[in-house]
C-alpha cells in the first residue's frame, strides 16, 4: 500500500486563530492538495513540518479544513481528532518558512549518469556522485600533478578504481526530486489561486497516509 504525503495550502484566520482551507477547490468545491508525493518519490520538505498532535495543537484545527481533507468523518472521529487521538498524520509549515533555493542544479556529473538521465527508457535515481567547480578544479589540479586516481580494495576486498575527472563533465539539470522543486511547485499553485484581499497569514498542512 502507498503512503503519500499531500500539502494543502491553508490560511490562518485573523479572527479565531483557526486553519482554514485556501485553495486550489474545483467547481463543486473539492479541496486539493498543492502537492501530492509517494514516499518513494519524495524529498525530505516533510521534515521541516512541526507535528499536529496534542489536543491543543489539533484545536487549531478548524472543522471546515478537517471535513474537505478527511470526508464523511462522524462526530466520534472529530472528538478523536479534537482530543489527540486517533490515526492522524498532520504538520504544518507556515508558507514563508518553505525551504528557498533554485532547484536548477549545476555541476560536473559522471558522464554515465548524463547519458541514463537522457534515456528516456532508462530508470534514473539521480546524480549523487557529481561535484561542485571548486571541487572538481582541485581534483583536477591533483590528477595533473599526480596522475589518475589508483586502484583501491571495497569494503570486500576487491579491486576497484575511483572515477577520473576525466569521467565527469560540466553539466545543468533540473533536479525534480529536490526539497527546492517541490517548495517551488507548492508557490507556483499559491502565486495561481491567491487573491490580493487576502489578509491572513497563509500555512500549508501536510497529511499522510
Amino acid at each position: 500500500m502507498s503512503w503519500y504525503y499531500d500539502y494543502y495550502i491553508c490560511r490562518k484566520s485573523k479572527d479565531d486563530g483557526k486553519i482554514y482551507p485556501f485553495g486550489p477547490f474545483d467547481y463543486n468545491g473539492k479541496f486539493f492538495p498543492a502537492l501530492s508525493k509517494s514516499r518513494s518519490f519524495t524529498s525530505d520538505l516533510h521534515e521541516y513540518f512541526r507535528d499536529i498532535c496534542t489536543s491543543n495543537e489539533r484545536k487549531q484545527i478548524s472543522e471546515e479544513l478537517i471535513e474537505k481533507i478527511h470526508e464523511g468523518l462522524s462526530e466520534t472521529d472529530y472528538e478523536e481528532f479534537y482530543e489527540g487521538r486517533g490515526h492522524y498524520f498532520w504538520s504544518y509549515l507556515s508558507y514563508e518558512e518553505l525551504p528557498k533555493g533554485d532547484y536548477i542544479k549545476k555541476g560536473y556529473c559522471l558522464i554515465d549518469d548524463i547519458e541514463c538521465y537522457e534515456d528516456t527508457d532508462s530508470y534514473f535515481e539521480g546524480f549523487y556522485d557529481w561535484l561542485t567547480t571548486e571541487i572538481y578544479t582541485r581534483k583536477l589540479e591533483n590528477e595533473m600533478k599526480f596522475g589518475p586516481p589508483l586502484p583501491v580494495k571495497d569494503e570486500f576486498g576487491n579491486d576497484c578504481t575511483p572515477h577520473s575527472m576525466r569521467d565527469y563533465c560540466f553539466y545543468i539539470w533540473e533536479d525534480y526530486k529536490s526539497q527546492e522543486y517541490e517548495a517551488h511547485t507548492i508557490r507556483s499553485v499559491f502565486n495561481t489561486i491567491k487573491t490580493m484581499d487576502n489578509e491572513d497569514d497563509i500555512y500549508v498542512v501536510l497529511v499522510q497516509g
